[in-house]
C-alpha cells in the first residue's frame, strides 16, 4: 500500500526539526522581551513551517506548532495562562494554513481545534481545560474567517459563538463550562469584523483592542498637553497607565501612521486613531455580548436547563463578552440583564410554559441578574411575541434602555415595546414584578 505523506524517517526528522525550531525561536522571543503570548505565537509559527517543509500534512504541522508552543511555556508558574497562550498560537497558525489550503469554514474550525488541543495537552492542561481552549480556537477560527469574508460584526460573532458551542458540545462540555470560550470567540470575531470595515490603521487598532474605556481616558490624560511625543515618551505614557506595549509594536505604529520612528508623532493624531478604534470596539462589543448571551442561553435551554439556570448562563456569557471587549460596568450590566431575560424566556417556552408563566420567569431573572433596580423588558417582549403572534415594535433593536421603576413614562418611540396583542400579558408581567410604571408605559396606548 502506498504511503501518504513523507516516509517514516522523514516524518521523524520533521518532528524533531519542528520542535527544535519552535523552541529556539520562542526562547529567543522571550529573551528579547516579548510577552509569553507573542513568544508562543513565534514558536508555533516556526515549528509549523518547519514541519510543512518536511512534507507533513497541514493538520500535523499545526499540531506540532501547538506542541512547540506548549513546550515553550509548560515550565511557567501559571499553567493555565501557558496553555491558553500555546493553544491560541497553535489555533491561529492552523487557521492560516487551513484557509490557504482552501478548506471550508467548518474544516478550518476543526483544524484549529486539533492544533489547540495538542498545544494545551503539551502544556499540561486538564481535560476540561483542553476542551475549553479547543472550543475557543474553533470559535475564533470560524468567526475571524467570517469577518475576513466581509460579514458584519453581529454575523461574525454569531458564527464564532455557534462554532465554539458546537466544539464544546462535541467535547462533552455543558453550556456553563463553555461560557468563556464562546464569549471570547464572539468578542474577537466581532471586533475583527468591525475593524475590517472601518479603521485605516490595523496595528493601532490591535493596540487599542487591549484598552478599556478607563485606560483610554487615562492614556489621554497622561500627556499633559504635549503636541508631539517620541517613541520612548509614548512607551512611558503607556507604562504610567499600566499598559505594557513592546517597543517594536510602537515602532510599527509610527511606521503605519507614516512617521519615522526616530521623529516625534502627533499625539493628537495618535489619540484620534485610538479613540476611533475604541468606539468601533465598543459597538462590536455590544454586538458580541448580545450574540454570546443569546447563543449560550439557547444552548442551555436546549440542554434541559431550567429558566433560572439558562438565564445565569446567558448573563455570564454576555457579561464575559462585554468585559473582554472593554465595555464599562453599566454597559456590562445592561447586556447581562437583556441576555438573562431572553434566555429565561426561551427556557420557559421550551418547557411548554404559558405566556403568563414566560413573563413571570423572565421578570424574575431580569432584576436578579443585574443586581440593580433597573431592568429591561426586551427578552420578555420578544418571547411573548413568539408565543402570541404579536410583534414587539422594537423587536429588531439589539438592546433596550434599562427602565427604572421610578421613571415616569417616556416617549412613544422609547417606551412602546408591546404590540397590541401582547398588552394583556405585558400588564400581567408588570404586576408580577412589581413595576406599575411599566404597566402604564406598556399598556396605556400612548
Amino acid at each position: 500500500m502506498p504511503l501518504r505523506g513523507p516516509t517514516h524517517e522523514c516524518r521523524q526528522a520533521g518532528i524533531a526539526a519542528a520542535l527544535a525550531a519552535g523552541t529556539t525561536i520562542g526562547n529567543a522571543a522571550l529573551n528579547a522581551g516579548h510577552g509569553i503570548r507573542e513568544a508562543a505565537d513565534f514558536a508555533a509559527t516556526a515549528a509549523s513551517k518547519a514541519a510543512s517543509d518536511f512534507g507533513l500534512v497541514p493538520a500535523d504541522a499545526a499540531a506540532l506548532g501547538g506542541r512547540a508552543a506548549g513546550k515553550l511555556v509548560s515550565d511557567t508558574a501559571d499553567r493555565v495562562q501557558a496553555a491558553d497562550a500555546a493553544a491560541e498560537a497553535a489555533g491561529t497558525f492552523a487557521t492560516r494554513v487551513a484557509i490557504d489550503a482552501g478548506l471550508t469554514l467548518d474544516q478550518v474550525a476543526e483544524e484549529a481545534t486539533i492544533a489547540a488541543c495538542a498545544a494545551a495537552e503539551e502544556a499540561g492542561s486538564t481535560p476540561q481545560h483542553v476542551a475549553e481552549v479547543s472550543a475557543k480556537a474553533a470559535g475564533i477560527a470560524a468567526g475571524e474567517m467570517a469577518a475576513d469574508a466581509g460579514n458584519t460584526a453581529m454575523k461574525s460573532a454569531e458564527i464564532a459563538a455557534k462554532a465554539a458551542t458546537k466544539a464544546a458540545a462535541t467535547s462533552g462540555l455543558p453550556p456553563y463550562q463553555a461560557v468563556e470560550a464562546t464569549a471570547t470567540a464572539a468578542a474577537r470575531s466581532a471586533s475583527r469584523a468591525a475593524i475590517n470595515a472601518g479603521h485605516p490603521y490595523l496595528i493601532v487598532a490591535e493596540v487599542t483592542r487591549q484598552l478599556n474605556t478607563q485606560l483610554v481616558s487615562a492614556l489621554k490624560d497622561a500627556v499633559e498637553g504635549k503636541d508631539a511625543v517620541s517613541l520612548s515618551e509614548l512607551k512611558d505614557i503607556f507604562s504610567r497607565s499600566n499598559i505594557d506595549i513592546h517597543e517594536d509594536t510602537l515602532r510599527q505604529v509610527f511606521e503605519e501612521m507614516g512617521v519615522d520612528p526616530n521623529n516625534p508623532i502627533s499625539f493628537r493624531s495618535f489619540m484620534d486613531a485610538v479613540e476611533k478604534a475604541h468606539g468601533i470596539f465598543m459597538e462590536a462589543g455590544r454586538a458580541a455580548a448580545t450574540v454570546a448571551g443569546r447563543v449560550m442561553g439557547q444552548a442551555a435551554a436546549e440542554s434541559g436547563d431550567d429558566p433560572e439556570q439558562a438565564g445565569e448562563v446567558a448573563a455570564s456569557a454576555a457579561s464575559s463578552a462585554a468585559k473582554t471587549s472593554g465595555l464599562s460596568p453599566p454597559q456590562v450590566a445592561e447586556v447581562a440583564v437583556t441576555a438573562a431575560g431572553n434566555a429565561a424566556a426561551s427556557a420557559a417556552i421550551a418547557s411548554g410554559a404559558t405566556p403568563e408563566q414566560v413573563a413571570l420567569q423572565s421578570g424574575q431573572e431580569l432584576p436578579k441578574t443585574s443586581g440593580l433596580l433597573s431592568f429591561t423588558i426586551t427578552g420578555v417582549s420578544n418571547a411573548i411575541a413568539r408565543l402570541t403572534g404579536g410583534l414587539p415594535t422594537h423587536a429588531a433593536h439589539p438592546m433596550s434602555r434599562p427602565l427604572h421603576p421610578l421613571d415616569a413614562p417616556g416617549t412613544r418611540d422609547e417606551g412602546e415595546w408591546w404590540a397590541a396583542s401582547d398588552r394583556k400579558v405585558a400588564s400581567h408581567h408588570a404586576i408580577l414584578i412589581g413595576t406599575p410604571v411599566v404597566l402604564c408605559w406598556a399598556c396605556d396606548g400612548r
